[in-house]
This record gives C-alpha cells, sequence and structure tokens, in this order.
C-alpha cells in the first residue's frame, strides 16, 4: 500500500500597514519544489495574485493592495489544491432597499 501523499503545510497572518495589508506567510513543510500561489480578493474579485517557488520551509512576506472598505481574502494554493486561507476586513453591506408597503 503507498504512503500518504506529502501535502504543503502552511499559515498566514495579515497586518494592517496604511494602505496595503502585510502578509506573512510560514511554510512549515514542502513535499517537493513546486510553486506557491497566493490570490488575494476583495469581497470576490480576485485583485492580486503572485506565485512564490519553494524547494524549502521558509517565512515568506509580501504588501497586499487595500484599496478601501469590504472583505477581503488571501488563499495559497499548491498543486492547484487551497492549502491556506486568511480573512481581512468586513463584507460590504448590501445596498438598502426599502421594503413595498401593502395595503389590507
Amino acid at each position: 500500500e503507498a504512503p500518504p501523499p506529502q501535502r504543503l503545510i502552511a499559515e498566514v497572518h495579515l497586518e494592517p500597514e496604511g494602505a496595503w495589508v502585510r502578509a506573512v506567510i510560514r511554510v512549515l513543510r514542502v513535499p517537493e519544489a513546486g510553486y506557491l500561489e497566493a490570490v488575494w480578493y476583495r469581497d470576490e474579485k480576485r485583485i492580486w495574485h503572485r506565485a512564490f517557488f519553494l524547494e524549502a520551509p521558509t517565512v515568506l512576506e509580501t504588501a497586499l493592495p487595500h484599496p478601501g472598505q469590504g472583505s477581503y481574502r488571501l488563499v495559497l494554493r499548491w498543486q492547484g489544491e487551497a492549502v491556506a486561507a486568511a480573512l481581512f476586513g468586513a463584507p460590504t453591506p448590501p445596498k438598502a432597499t426599502p421594503p413595498e408597503w401593502k395595503e389590507n
């Protein structure tokens, strides 16, 4: 029987820094050399992307754009699979529409 596949293990921490968000990515295990993709979303729209070539455990730091209010999410992918994610900010509230009043 084949041993279970080794997975990349990473954790991410986000900190506000003015108009930017600093991301600190700690990669704890790298099963083989390859690219770690980092994708930054505002609400559901992708606004930033970067790939880091990894051969061994490391700590990566990068600055992410923070153009205003909203919900932000950083997703880390390894070989097409999400391996870690972090949230930042608050969801943008939906535009309020007044209820329609009906007479009885």
